[in-house]
């Protein structure tokens, strides 16, 4: 269990949600305290993810620090942890982000105690998604890092300098253009049909499993029916392809990036997108092959039109944010081509790209 029986995966993907629950006790004239609290918390998923990253075992490979405690026996629910390359990678980009947030947003003074706590809860539900093997519980902690960040926006945003222009300008006007309700309403809209459009996939396919387990390891042994891989891969392209901002689904990005606080920035640009790749190459590369080789001329192609169009944008635009909004969705293309040459080259260089972009993007 875990890693020489200390359950690592489970204290870096919980440290920060205690670390939440330990800022709503704390009063709130104590706003110090509740920064220290947000820079000890997750300074400790942080360690533990390099330590994880150092000890992983690279020639023996596949998931390692494996953790299970069974939830729901008679529906086949989970807690299944593990980590293999690709999530391990992702969750030591995940801690960096998050521990240097946490100091870019140290003079956030409205509700701080509540800001804190939303945004130790939304990186929990990052960390989750990319540890888990159980997909039920993979699509809670998915809509739990989605979730928080319609009030991260909504509250603590900034809306952006837009003057709506030209015959559309009044409806633009009425209907908000630009502000931060906006944005945050656009943003979780467009994320919840995309949760509606996974969670069928799921149920899909623990119903042809034979309804008896949740659980990734299993599913990935199971002989799908090619017809049902197919439309399951496509509900899996779209749903995760709305949050990794494939065209022409991107258009809440932009809105989002471009009103979020410092730290949610860097959480949507560094850390955010990387959950909808890391979904299609996870669950729909990985369960479904034939349902891949099906689709994988969709999805290269709308990957070279996001890494066209996603440039082209970012050159035109004035604000800096929208800049960096509309180059990720550009890079977002990239990490998707490899992903789509469904070689081990075409994979190893997305999941760098995917870092490297995170890195750059997140921190600078």
């Amino acid at each position: 269990m875990g890693w020489n029986g200390i359950p690592i995966l489970t204290l870096i993907t919980w440290a920060p949600f205690v670390g939440a629950m330990l800022i709503m006790f704390t009063a709130r004239h104590h706003p110090l305290a509740v920064r220290l609290i947000g820079a000890v918390t997750t300074g400790i998923s942080l360690a533990l993810s390099l330590a994880v990253y150092l000890a992983y075992d690279t020639e023996a490979a596949g998931f390692q620090f494996y953790e299970k405690i069974s939830l729901v026996p008679s529906l086949g629910i989970s807690y299944e942890v593990a980590a293999d390359g690709i999530s391990l990678i992702m969750v030591l980009l995940t801690s960096i982000i998050i521990f240097s947030g946490v100091f870019a947003s140290w003079t956030v003074q409205t509700r701080s105690q509540e800001f804190y706590a939303l945004l130790l809860v939304l990186v929990t539900g990052v960390f989750g998604v990319f540890v888990s093997l159980d997909l039920f519980v993979f699509f809670l902690f998915y809509e739990l890092a989605v979730l928080p960040m319609y009030l991260l926006i909504g509250i603590w945003g900034s809306s952006a300098q837009v003057r709506p222009r030209g015959i559309f300008g009044w409806a633009m006007r009425e209907t908000g253009v630009g502000s931060k309700e906006y944005a945050a309403m656009k943003l979780t809209l467009y994320l919840l049909l995309g949760s509606a459009f996974i969670l069928v996939g799921i149920l899909a396919l623990y119903m042809a499993a034979g309804g008896s387990s949740f659980s990734f390891l299993e599913m990935e042994g199971a002989a799908f029916d090619p017809v049902l891989q197919r439309w399951v891969f496509l509900l899996f392209y779209i749903g995760f392809g709305v949050l990794a901002g494939i065209w022409p689904l991107h258009t809440w990005s932009p809105d989002g990036h471009a009103s979020a606080p410092t730290a949610v920035s860097m959480l949507h640009a560094g850390v955010l997108m990387k959950l909808g790749a890391y979904g299609i190459v996870r669950l729909g590369m990985g369960l479904l092959p034939e349902g891949t080789h099906d689709w994988v001329w969709l999805v290269g192609t709308i990957a070279t039109i996001n890494i066209v169009y996603g440039a082209l944008s970012a050159m035109a635009q004035t604000d800096l944010k929208y800049v960096i909004a509309y180059s990720s969705v550009s890079h977002m293309g990239i990490v998707l081509l490899g992903a789509a040459t469904l070689t081990e080259a075409g994979l190893n260089g997305a999941v760098f790209q995917m870092f490297a972009h995170g890195i750059m993007t997140g921190l600078f």
